[in-house]
């Protein structure tokens, strides 16, 4: 899925497009004004018609993608958030498993972020309790961990933990994590 950054550029290119084809119009010889005001029109029309599909096609494909972020360090939960919703997440967040827990009944959202080490309910907690649900048991799920704090490849089989990163970790290196991973769901 293209990023709100492509997406613009490719509607600037439409309008390009159109601007240069209003020039090669007006500029065009041997056609009659009323025949000129006639393509002029018709490359408008065009130009409007499929700014709006562009338009709706990002409407329909934002508004598909949501996310919960979990973690008790509000500093993370806002990093993180602003990063996502700045490439057209809606996120949701939550201080600990518990209420993440009832985040994901209510908003069912695509993917969750969470850490591992939080107060009521751990991040583990809260995947089993995920994954024993069968309305909530393929969302995917990445975890964040203290540096030098390692979950078992087993455990990450067993729970079907999509990734696992190290703090401290770049709002992008998340970003790209949730991206791929939204894409390998999608494809499988």
């Amino acid at each position: 899925m293209r990023t709100l950054a492509g997406k613009a550029e490719n509607a600037g290119n439409v309008i390009h497009c159109r601007v240069f084809l209003t020039t090669l119009v007006t500029s065009a010889t041997g056609i009659s004004h009323t025949l000129k005001n006639q393509l002029l029109w018709y490359v408008v029309w065009v130009a409007v018609d499929q700014f709006e599909i562009l338009m709706e096609k990002w409407r329909t494909n934002m508004s598909q993608r949501k996310a919960l972020v979990v973690d008790d360090e509000i500093h993370i939960v806002q990093v993180v958030a602003i990063k996502l919703r700045n490439n057209g997440f809606d996120v949701i967040t939550a201080e600990n498993g518990a209420i993440a827990l009832e985040c994901v009944k209510a908003d069912k959202p695509d993917i969750i972020v969470t850490d591992f080490q939080m107060p009521v309910m751990s991040g583990l907690e809260l995947i089993e309790n995920l994954r024993s649900d069968p309305e909530t048991a393929d969302i995917p799920v990445i975890m964040l961990t203290a540096r030098g704090f390692a979950i078992e490849d087993e455990k990450k089989q067993l729970l079907n933990i999509a990734d696992c990163l190290s703090k401290p970790f770049s709002p992008r290196e998340v970003l790209a994590c949730i991206e791929e991973t939204l894409t390998t769901c999608s494809i499988d």
